[in-house]
């Protein structure tokens, strides 16, 4: 949660909220916020976009703004950023998900895990890193175990 107003996550609360992240609550406040805070503790401002997000904060629509990572790390790029900050920050979430639907047979999946490292390797490179994927790689139900059980609390 970034501002340019509060102290800490408490100064936020009550005031103006501006996210572009708030389209599921129960993710928000049972994954992200672990119990923190709720939405309805803010006066919430949903946006469609990053930086209309970002903006509501340095317009002065918004005391604060949920964002994620890669909102925090444009920061510095955008003029009239100068004295926003983060003031509260959730525990770090695995990363982006690519899965195989239940319908796909034990092989394909297989298939599909084995496929993965090579995507970005050697000739997919460069397509990768104009997209912003860092790394592919296959992972297992513990690696999430805890966002689901989060989640499905």
């Amino acid at each position: 949660m970034i501002t340019r107003q509060a102290a800490d996550l408490a100064g936020c609360k009550g005031h103006p909220l501006a996210s572009d992240h708030a389209a599921d609550a129960h993710f928000v406040e049972h994954v992200v916020a672990a119990g923190q805070f709720r939405l309805a503790d803010f006066e919430l401002q949903p946006t469609r976009r990053p930086l209309q997000t970002i903006r509501a904060v340095l317009d002065g629509a918004a005391t604060c703004a949920l964002v994620d990572d890669a909102q925090l790390a444009e920061l510095p790029k955008i003029p009239g950023t100068e004295g926003v900050r983060p003031v509260w920050s959730s525990a770090e979430l695995p990363p982006m998900v690519v899965v195989a639907f239940p319908a796909a047979s034990a092989e394909e999946r297989e298939l599909f895990r084995s496929n993965l490292v090579p995507l970005c390797a050697e000739e997919g490179k460069k397509i990768c890193e104009e997209v912003g994927i860092v790394s592919l790689a296959p992972a297992a139900e513990a690696d999430y175990a805890s966002v689901v059980g989060a989640y499905a609390h």
